[in-house]
């Protein structure tokens, strides 16, 4: 029975660090997602603090209506506000099954919807900007740049949500988590060691919120 996170303004997934991902390529795989790209607030997922320099990584809207990133601190376009509604039909991005995945190395990027086929492609710049040990995070970004901080900062608002998320580097999955109907904690099916924290959950479990995927829906890679 699957669940999506319904975000509330306030509360954002913190989770193990991934590591220095600065030469990986890491793909991100999630169902359930809306983020309203005009909101210019909350990041789809981050590894990121408090000083864009050294923001490894995150995705994130502008108030332009479109989606930037930060890679090894160095900011970019990722979708236009033009390409967005192209694909979505308005600024709001609802989709089944959102991928985007980053050669870290070479800045080649490429945003999925629903589909195998990428509907955006580009090339970003990429620094070497981080701090070791930041968390990783959905729906938000450390409000500082200490190792280990659970602090949130720029979460996402109410509007936003997130369902079951795979984290792979390198084509290799290294995070499954998937959606309770209940807690604040989400685990990752492969190594609880990594299991990811909803902070400031709302004690009443409103923020777990059942649904019924297609019988011919889309299947996380």
């Amino acid at each position: 029975m699957p669940y999506y996170l319904q975000y509330d303004g306030s509360d954002y997934v913190t989770a193990p660090t991934l590591g220095n991902v600065l030469t990986s390529t890491v793909r991100i795989n999630a169902k359930k997602v809306k983020i309203d790209s005009a909101t210019n607030q909350g990041y789809w997922f981050s590894q990121a603090g408090l000083i864009g320099a050294s923001r490894e990584l995150g995705v994130f809207p502008t108030s332009i209506g479109g989606l930037n990133a930060f890679f090894g601190g160095v900011q970019s376009v990722g979708l236009t506000a033009a390409e967005i509604s192209a694909e979505f039909g308005s600024t709001l991005i609802d989709s089944e099954l959102l991928s985007f995945e980053i050669n870290m190395s070479t800045g080649a990027y490429a945003f999925y919807n629903n589909s195998s086929t990428a509907f955006k492609t580009g090339t970003a710049s990429v620094g070497t900007g981080r701090v070791n040990g930041v968390l990783f995070r959905l729906g938000g970004r450390s409000a500082d740049n200490t190792a280990g901080s659970t602090t949130g900062a720029f979460v996402a608002p109410s509007s936003w949500t997130i369902g079951d998320t795979e984290v792979l580097i390198n084509g290799v999955m290294v995070r499954d988590y998937v959606m309770p109907s209940t807690g604040s904690v989400i685990t990752d099916t492969l190594n609880s060691s990594n299991n990811a924290t909803l902070q400031n959950a709302p004690i009443d479990n409103s923020q777990w919120v059942f649904y019924e995927e297609p019988s011919s829906g889309p299947e996380i890679a």
